[in-house]
Protein backbone atom coordinates (compact mmCIF):
# COMPACT_ATOMS: atom_id res chain seq x y z
CA UNK A 1 0.00 0.00 0.00
CA UNK A 2 3.04 2.68 0.82
CA UNK A 3 4.35 1.60 -2.45
CA UNK A 4 1.39 2.03 -4.12
CA UNK A 5 0.76 5.32 -2.66
CA UNK A 6 3.90 6.45 -3.51
CA UNK A 7 3.35 5.99 -6.98
CA UNK A 8 0.35 7.73 -7.11
CA UNK A 9 -1.61 4.35 -8.05
CA UNK A 10 -4.99 3.78 -6.35
CA UNK A 11 -4.91 0.78 -4.65
CA UNK A 12 -8.04 -1.38 -4.78
CA UNK A 13 -10.28 -1.57 -1.51
CA UNK A 14 -10.73 -5.19 0.51
CA UNK A 15 -14.17 -6.15 -0.75
CA UNK A 16 -16.51 -9.50 0.63
CA UNK A 17 -15.57 -11.00 -2.79
CA UNK A 18 -12.22 -10.58 -2.47
CA UNK A 19 -12.14 -12.28 0.85
CA UNK A 20 -14.29 -15.16 -0.12
CA UNK A 21 -12.05 -15.61 -2.99
CA UNK A 22 -8.45 -14.79 -1.19
CA UNK A 23 -8.65 -14.25 2.00
CA UNK A 24 -11.05 -17.20 3.22
CA UNK A 25 -8.52 -19.39 1.44
CA UNK A 26 -5.42 -18.16 3.36
CA UNK A 27 -7.59 -18.42 6.42
CA UNK A 28 -8.17 -22.58 6.13
CA UNK A 29 -4.82 -23.12 5.10
CA UNK A 30 -3.04 -21.75 8.42
CA UNK A 31 -5.74 -23.52 10.32
CA UNK A 32 -4.84 -26.33 8.56
CA UNK A 33 -1.13 -25.39 9.11
CA UNK A 34 -1.32 -25.30 13.05
CA UNK A 35 -3.24 -28.06 13.39
CA UNK A 36 -1.27 -30.54 11.37
CA UNK A 37 2.26 -29.36 11.68
CA UNK A 38 2.06 -28.31 15.67
CA UNK A 39 -0.40 -30.81 17.22
CA UNK A 40 0.77 -33.99 14.67
CA UNK A 41 4.32 -33.47 14.63
CA UNK A 42 4.16 -33.23 18.51
CA UNK A 43 1.76 -36.02 19.33
CA UNK A 44 3.65 -37.91 16.67
CA UNK A 45 6.79 -37.99 18.41
CA UNK A 46 5.74 -38.25 22.03
CA UNK A 47 4.36 -41.38 20.60
CA UNK A 48 7.88 -42.30 19.29
CA UNK A 49 9.49 -40.87 22.50
CA UNK A 50 7.70 -42.73 24.96
CA UNK A 51 7.63 -46.07 23.17
CA UNK A 52 4.16 -46.03 22.51
CA UNK A 53 4.61 -46.97 18.81
CA UNK A 54 6.93 -50.22 19.80
CA UNK A 55 4.53 -51.17 22.08
CA UNK A 56 1.85 -51.25 19.61
CA UNK A 57 3.63 -53.30 17.67
CA UNK A 58 2.88 -56.54 20.51
CA UNK A 59 -0.93 -55.91 19.83
CA UNK A 60 -2.82 -56.69 16.88
CA UNK A 61 -3.41 -53.38 16.22
CA UNK A 62 -0.57 -51.67 13.82
CA UNK A 63 1.29 -48.58 14.07
CA UNK A 64 0.29 -47.74 10.51
CA UNK A 65 -3.42 -48.12 11.80
CA UNK A 66 -3.04 -45.22 14.79
CA UNK A 67 -1.29 -42.94 12.07
CA UNK A 68 -4.37 -43.50 9.63
CA UNK A 69 -6.23 -42.52 12.60
CA UNK A 70 -4.53 -39.53 13.63
CA UNK A 71 -4.89 -38.30 9.55
CA UNK A 72 -8.38 -39.13 9.14
CA UNK A 73 -8.90 -37.20 12.33
CA UNK A 74 -7.05 -34.17 10.99
CA UNK A 75 -9.28 -34.50 7.83
CA UNK A 76 -12.54 -34.55 9.77
CA UNK A 77 -11.61 -31.65 12.04
CA UNK A 78 -10.58 -29.49 8.72
CA UNK A 79 -13.67 -30.18 7.23
CA UNK A 80 -16.08 -29.62 10.25
CA UNK A 81 -14.05 -26.12 10.22
CA UNK A 82 -14.30 -25.47 6.51
CA UNK A 83 -17.67 -26.26 7.09
CA UNK A 84 -18.45 -23.57 10.23
CA UNK A 85 -16.21 -20.96 7.99
CA UNK A 86 -18.39 -21.44 5.23
CA UNK A 87 -21.33 -20.89 7.39
CA UNK A 88 -19.76 -18.25 9.63
CA UNK A 89 -19.19 -16.79 6.15
CA UNK A 90 -22.40 -16.92 4.34
CA UNK A 91 -24.24 -13.75 6.06
CA UNK A 92 -21.06 -11.57 4.63
CA UNK A 93 -20.89 -13.13 0.89
CA UNK A 94 -22.98 -10.45 -0.83
CA UNK A 95 -25.85 -12.94 -2.54
CA UNK A 96 -24.50 -12.81 -6.35
CA UNK A 97 -21.31 -14.15 -5.42
CA UNK A 98 -20.69 -18.09 -5.65
CA UNK A 99 -17.34 -18.90 -4.49
CA UNK A 100 -16.37 -22.32 -6.04
CA UNK A 101 -16.71 -24.39 -3.16
CA UNK A 102 -16.14 -28.00 -4.70
CA UNK A 103 -12.54 -27.44 -6.31
CA UNK A 104 -12.07 -25.34 -2.87
CA UNK A 105 -13.15 -28.31 -0.98
CA UNK A 106 -10.56 -30.81 -3.42
CA UNK A 107 -7.64 -28.38 -3.07
CA UNK A 108 -8.01 -28.03 0.47
CA UNK A 109 -7.83 -31.79 0.86
CA UNK A 110 -4.98 -32.04 -1.21
CA UNK A 111 -2.88 -29.24 1.08
CA UNK A 112 -4.20 -30.84 4.02
CA UNK A 113 -2.67 -34.52 2.60
CA UNK A 114 0.54 -32.65 1.86
CA UNK A 115 0.65 -30.46 5.08
CA UNK A 116 0.08 -33.66 6.55
CA UNK A 117 2.90 -35.69 5.02
CA UNK A 118 5.57 -32.52 6.23
CA UNK A 119 4.22 -32.92 9.82
CA UNK A 120 5.19 -36.59 9.71
CA UNK A 121 8.43 -35.75 8.37
CA UNK A 122 9.58 -33.61 10.48
CA UNK A 123 8.52 -35.93 13.77
CA UNK A 124 10.17 -38.58 11.99
CA UNK A 125 13.79 -36.27 11.82
CA UNK A 126 13.17 -34.53 15.85
CA UNK A 127 15.34 -36.40 18.48
CA UNK A 128 12.35 -35.52 21.01
CA UNK A 129 9.09 -34.21 21.39
CA UNK A 130 10.53 -31.22 23.80
CA UNK A 131 11.96 -30.07 19.87
CA UNK A 132 9.38 -30.79 17.95
CA UNK A 133 7.28 -28.26 18.29
CA UNK A 134 9.56 -25.23 17.97
CA UNK A 135 10.91 -27.07 15.08
CA UNK A 136 7.70 -27.29 13.57
CA UNK A 137 7.04 -23.76 14.12
CA UNK A 138 10.29 -23.29 12.45
CA UNK A 139 9.20 -24.94 9.39
CA UNK A 140 5.19 -23.61 9.57
CA UNK A 141 6.08 -19.73 10.24
CA UNK A 142 7.90 -18.50 7.09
Amino acid sequence: MVIGRAMHTKTPTPTTESFARVGLPILVAILIMVSAVLSLVTIISVYREGGILKRLRATPLRPQTILTAHVLVKLLLTAVSLSLMILAGKRYIPPGVHPPIFSFAIALLLSTWSILSIGFIIASIVPTARFAQPIGAVVLYP
